[in-house]
């Protein structure tokens, strides 16, 4: 049986998960709807996931991340600190927040001129 402390640690654990996969699906400009059709589940579903209240199974974390292109380790980082993001996956990720910070930049601009 679990300690309190290790239920507690496993609860963050899927909260943190769960945050970097809502991360990820934004940066990538997926919906959740859109997501939860690619993988078969409702966009509930893909939310609860997301705040860590229920717990990605191995099997679907693996759909998430096909569906999103991406690599289950992309998802899992640091718990794998040994493992990184392939260079050209992390360019592209990098150019991605490059473009939503101009953006931003640009939104923020024409807020302040009006």
């Amino acid at each position: 049986m679990l300690t309190d402390e290790a239920a507690n640690d496993m609860r963050s654990i899927d909260r943190e998960i769960g945050a970097r996969l809502r991360s990820t699906r934004q940066v990538l400009g997926i919906s959740q709807q859109l997501l939860a059709k690619n993988v078969g589940v409702s966009f509930q579903q893909i939310q609860k996931y997301e705040k860590g209240l229920n717990r990605l199974s191995a099997g679907m974390l693996v759909k998430i991340c096909q569906s999103l292109e991406v690599s289950p380790m992309e998802i899992l980082g640091t718990y794998f600190q040994h493992e990184r993001p392939s260079g050209s996956r992390m360019d592209w990720l990098q150019e991605k927040l490059l473009m939503a910070e101009r953006k931003l930049s640009g939104v923020r601009r024409a807020l302040r001129d009006e």
